[in-house]
């Protein structure tokens, strides 16, 4: 998948998502990184329609956090950049893409991604996260 198919706020969370991994020893990144890094962006329209929703974003951020430390670390970190997406969150950034083309949309954006969170049936972490709030 292309980076330029990227909103600058979508390839923004994604970077977030990675450095979250990065700061927790994790080698790859998975769709419970991204939805914290949604759910924590600045200015993000996840976070209007959460709490458009009456969804503590708060409790909700600590909930994700919880479940991200119980993925596996790595023992010696890998060299900078070295990174795998999970199976999760490659359905996820596909399903993000299939999402913009059906909605005629040129480039993934933050609430593509936050659909495919939402539609694709990901990690039992994050589908946990999402499921006690929403």
């Amino acid at each position: 998948m292309n980076g330029a198919n990227f909103t600058n706020k979508a390839q923004e969370a994604i970077l977030n998502a990675q450095s979250v991994a990065q700061e927790k020893g994790q080698q790859q990144v998975d769709a419970l990184h991204l939805l914290h890094a949604l759910v924590t962006q600045e200015g993000s329209v996840v976070l209007t329609i959460l709490q458009k929703l009456g969804i503590d974003v708060d409790n909700l951020k600590k909930k994700i956090e919880s479940q991200i430390i119980k993925i596996p670390t790595i023992a010696t970190p890998a060299a900078f950049g070295q990174f795998y997406l999970t199976q999760d969150m490659a359905k996820v950034l596909d399903r993000a893409r299939q999402e913009a083309m059906k909605m005629g949309d040129e480039f993934i954006s933050v609430e593509h991604l936050f659909l495919a969170l939402l539609d694709v049936k990901n990690s039992v972490s994050c589908s946990r996260a999402l499921i006690r709030f929403l």
